[in-house]
């Protein structure tokens, strides 16, 4: 083998050693990003349509009816199930990720 054929050689192994390290691995983070993506996606829904339930729920409650000051008791409890809810997500989601380390 000549020198130049040996430096064509070494600058394939190269090239194809780097895209190997550097583009495979992006596209396995790119399907674990675009399911993680919809599951965000779904779950925002979700506790959208749970607030909105709790919300249409506490307005029908005769305890919130009267004073206007009571009128903010269903949107205080909306935003607390809300609070508790991104809680427990966050929680539910360092647990995973502490599993899988």
């Amino acid at each position: 083998m000549s020198p130049p054929d040996e430096i064509q050689e070494i600058k394939d192994l190269v090239i194809s050693y780097a895209k190997q390290e550097t583009l495979e691995p992006f596209r396995h983070l790119k399907r674990y990003l675009a399911f993680g993506l919809a599951g965000a996606i779904c779950a925002a829904f979700g506790i959208w349509f749970l607030a909105l339930g709790v919300l249409r729920y506490t307005q029908t409650l005769d305890i919130f009816a009267g004073s206007s000051w009571a009128s903010l008791g269903p949107y205080v409890a909306t935003i607390v199930f809300c609070l508790a809810a991104m809680g427990w997500l966050a929680r539910v989601m360092s647990k995973a990720i502490s599993r899988v380390r």
